[in-house]
């Protein structure tokens, strides 16, 4: 039996009241799924109003009404914050983490299985001893830079070189997808904070190994980065169910609504690193089947101040003048002695700050090598109370770390101007710089 036009505005009154106690958009459709009443929200968001059918935009909560009506209401988006950032991390490493511990194992097996037979070495054992412990210590910093919660501060940033790092760890998970890479040789530098680029790139990675059916993932995966006017655009393309059109505007909620087929979180935190970095990530139509989605970042305008200087300065102020090293570790501290001995500099080492500040009070030093970690003291530490000292050692001061990621490290590095090298160093860098000392008047 039809209601009457005052039952009818019955309903359309109490709908009024109700949804006008709720902030976020909210619609009130009668039980033929008509829109009787909505808030000031709702019809900013062009979800109320004549013509509109509310039931149809996914994320709704919904609530049915005594009188056959319901209540449609669009909870506003939860923001993206660090304890989000935390969870979808832990998401990452849940999909990657067998698979480098696998690798790992059979990285350092092989060194064990070349060091068994260290006697008999020739040319072409060494290269392949030399290949397993890069690769052992690459999985070993892969991992250290995606656990790290500290921020090192914005970089230069390869994205070509950073694709290929997040590939490399997600080897096991997508041993049974198709992956195609096509990245051009032009890319210009992005400067981004970069464990949190790479945290982006993967989360859109492992987004999509769920989608394609992850543990045992299935498919195809393509990557694509570009150069583009204002910077690099990389595409991330998956052959999996593609997302409804409705659910679209949704996709980058960390609660996508369940009709999207996407897992929560990942699309939210990657698309909130790529902004916090100046640039964004959005979802494309891809051609055919399946989904895109591109990451864009802005190109790097400058060098990175710390990087210019450790190529374009010298590191000390006259050739006769000592380099001084100071590590705790005795083997890693004779290492750089005879490095820089062998180049034709006068080098002495000592283990600890005490035994540094006393060298420089004994004999002219234009160099300090120092160890983050001193024991009782820091390499930072010691840095400042040299320079209290020696006011013309200022900025002729390297850091040495096993962590060159380490935020106050890396914010005390910035500050003052200082180059860090990373243990286990490469000895040809050092040598490099080991160069500009010799050369430097």
């Amino acid at each position: 039996m039809p209601r009457s036009h005052d039952a009818l505005a019955g309903e359309a009154l109490a709908g009024a009241a109700l949804v006008a106690a709720i902030a976020d958009p909210a619609v009130v459709v009668d039980a033929e799924g008509r829109p009787i009443a909505w808030n000031r929200a709702a019809q900013d968001a062009g979800l109320g109003g004549e013509g509109t059918t509310p039931g149809a935009v996914p994320g709704s909560l919904r609530v049915d009404l005594a009188d056959g009506g319901v209540l449609h209401a669009w909870p506003t988006a939860a923001t993206v914050g660090d304890d989000e950032i935390a969870r979808q991390k832990a998401r990452i490493l849940e999909h990657l983490a067998p698979g480098v511990a696998h690798d790992l194992v059979n990285q350092v097996g092989g060194i064990q299985s070349f060091l068994q037979v260290a006697h008999g070495f020739e040319g072409r054992d060494r290269q392949l001893l030399d290949e397993s412990a890069a690769n052992a210590l690459g999985t070993v910093r892969a991992f250290q830079d995606l656990v790290r919660t500290r921020r090192t501060g914005p970089a230069e940033v390869d994205l070509g070189d950073l694709v290929a790092r997040a590939l490399a760890m997600a080897t096991h998970a997508l041993h049974e997808v198709t992956v195609s890479v096509d990245v051009a040789r032009d890319l210009p530098p992005v400067r981004a904070e970069p464990g949190e680029v790479r945290q982006a790139l993967l989360a859109v990675i492992v987004n999509a190994l769920d989608a394609l059916g992850w543990p045992v993932a299935r498919g195809e995966l393509g990557i694509v980065a570009r150069r583009t006017a204002t910077g690099v655009a990389v595409s991330i393309e998956d052959d999996a169910t593609p997302v409804p059109p409705p659910a679209v505007p949704h996709l980058f909620d960390p609660r996508p609504p369940a009709a999207a087929r996407r897992a929560p979180l990942d699309l939210a935190v990657a698309r909130h690193l790529a902004r916090a970095a100046g640039g964004d990530l959005r979802a494309e139509a891809a051609v055919g089947r399946g989904n895109r989605f591109v990451l864009e970042l802005p190109a790097a305008t400058s060098p990175d101040p710390v990087e210019r200087r450790v190529a374009t300065e010298p590191a000390v102020g006259a050739s006769e003048a000592a380099v001084l090293v100071c590590d705790d570790d005795e083997a890693i501290r004779a290492l750089i002695v005879r490095v820089l001995r062998r180049e034709g500099v006068e080098a002495i080492g000592v283990p600890t700050a005490d035994a540094a500040l006393a060298a420089i009070d004994e004999r002219p030093v234009g160099l300090v090598i120092a160890g983050h970690d001193l024991g009782a003291t820091s390499g930072p530490d010691l840095y400042l109370r040299i320079v209290g000292r020696r006011p013309d050692l200022r900025g002729r001061f390297v850091l040495i770390s096993g962590d060159g990621g380490h935020e106050a490290l890396a914010g005390f590095a910035r500050e003052h101007g200082l180059p860090v090298i990373e243990k286990p160093f490469d000895v040809n860098e050092l040598a490099t710089l080991v160069r500009q000392v010799a050369a430097a008047r």
